[in-house]
Parts: structure tokens; C-alpha cells; sequence
């Protein structure tokens, strides 16, 4: 990894995208920082990288909206090296409710992003790689995409089919020296978890072997492990990060 390439990760302004874009910086790498709506947290993100001596830029932009992802790739051809590596990070939960009261909206919200929207975005990582004729790319998906999690099956569903899409895709990639996996994490220490009670933290580690909750670090070296050449015979890995769960 070197300074002429360059990693896009989606969802980048907070939780594992931001600590999957500090490690990537600090492997010496250009970031595109893509957010939706933490204008704030990207902004200190960019900050944070240039410190560390890399070049980073930041991209407003909605997975469900087709023209400003188009935006994002046209800015990063403008203004940083090729693209490298991708990381498809960004998803939406969706309410917690029993699948029979699911609206067909709140369906279509979920799978809107984390399937829809994350599949434009490797179709247009893709393209830019074969012409590069390298690149590797990272899903980040869920544990919860197998087990269900609770009152969650649209997320569950639309993590299941980005599993079987990170297998197909391999697939066609293997001929181009692009590489695609996915990292299927645990229950990690994210804002998604910040607002749960000790009581159910502590339940959740009983179920747990190292007996604690991963860190979003923890995932993004798992991702820039199989971004890099340390990782160059793996394609079409699903990889759990669950701290044995």
C-alpha cells in the first residue's frame, strides 16, 4: 500500500469506517471519506488523516441516490490517484419490528442502501479497477445476516445477500487481479450499541468467548489485512470478526 493508491469507504465518518479510514491512512493511502449526514465528523475525520500525512477528501452523498454516488466516483477520478481499494461499508438498520409490519417503504429503505445502493457502488468500483487491472475490495456485512438478530430481518436479509454476492462476484473477478471479500463482524462498540444498558451489554458478553465487545479497530485491521498482498489467495471469503460468538 502506497501512496499512490487510493481507498474509498463508505459510512467513513464514524464507527468502523472511520477506523478503517485512519488505519488506511496510516498505511500511507488517500482516503475518500463518503458520509451522508455527518458533515462534522468527516470534516474532523480529514483533519485527523492529513496529520497523519495522507490526502484525504470528503464526499456528501445518500446510497440510495444513484446521481450523487455517481458524483462521489467523478470526484474521486478528479482528485486523487486511481482507485485501489473499496471498501462497502455504509448500511442502514431499519426499524425493529416484526416482519408481517414491515411496510413495502421501510423494505425498500433498507435494502435501498445496503444492497441496491452498495451494488452501484461496485459496479462502479469495478469499472475503474479493471481498467487499473488491480484492485481489492471489502463487503461489510453482519453476523446477523446468519443468525437473524432480533425483530431485524430486513437488515438480516439484505447482509445474506450481500454474503452471496461477494461469492458470485469473486467469481467473475479472479481474471481481472481484483479480489473481493467480507468481513461479517460481531456485536462492536459502535454508536449503534453506545445507548444499550450494562445489563444488556453484560448479557451479550456471556454469549461472547474473549468475554467482551469487539472495537471498530479491531475490525479495521481485519479489513486492511484483507485488502493488502498479506491476503493475496483469498477471494470470495465470507470472515466472521465475532470475538468467538
Amino acid at each position: 500500500m502506497a501512496l499512490n493508491e487510493t481507498i474509498l469507504i463508505t459510512g467513513s465518518s464514524r464507527g468502523i469506517g472511520r477506523a478503517t479510514a485512519l488505519a488506511a491512512a496510516k498505511r500511507g493511502m488517500n482516503v475518500c471519506i463518503q458520509y451522508n449526514s455527518s458533515v462534522a465528523s468527516a470534516e474532523s475525520l480529514v483533519h485527523e488523516i492529513e496529520e497523519l500525512g495522507a490526502k484525504a477528501i470528503i464526499c456528501q452523498a445518500n446510497l440510495s441516490d444513484y446521481s450523487a454516488l455517481e458524483n462521489l466516483f467523478q470526484s474521486i477520478d478528479s482528485n486523487l490517484p486511481p482507485l485501489t481499494y473499496f471498501v462497502n461499508n455504509a448500511a442502514a438498520t431499519g426499524p425493529r419490528k416484526l416482519f408481517e409490519n414491515l411496510t413495502n417503504a421501510e423494505l425498500f429503505d433498507v435494502f435501498s442502501v445496503n444492497f441496491f445502493g452498495a451494488s452501484y457502488c461496485l459496479q462502479q468500483a469495478i469499472k475503474r479497477m479493471k481498467l487499473n487491472k488491480k484492485g481489492s475490495i471489502v463487503n461489510v456485512t453482519s453476523q446477523v445476516a446468519l443468525f437473524g438478530g432480533t425483530q431485524l430481518s430486513s437488515y438480516a436479509a439484505s447482509k445474506g445477500a450481500m454474503n452471496s454476492l461477494t461469492v458470485a462476484l469473486a467469481r467473475e473477478l479472479g481474471e481481472f487481479n481484483i479480489r473481493i471479500n467480507a468481513i461479517s463482524p460481531g456485536v462492536i462498540l459502535t454508536d449503534q450499541h453506545m445507548d444499550k444498558s450494562q445489563e444488556w451489554i453484560t448479557q451479550i458478553e456471556k454469549q461472547i468467548s474473549l468475554k467482551r465487545l469487539g472495537k471498530p479497530e479491531e475490525i479495521a485491521e481485519a479489513i486492511l489485512w484483507l485488502l493488502s498482498d498479506h491476503a493475496s489467495y483469498i477471494t470470495g471469503a465470507v470472515i466472521p470478526v465475532t470475538g468467538g460468538r
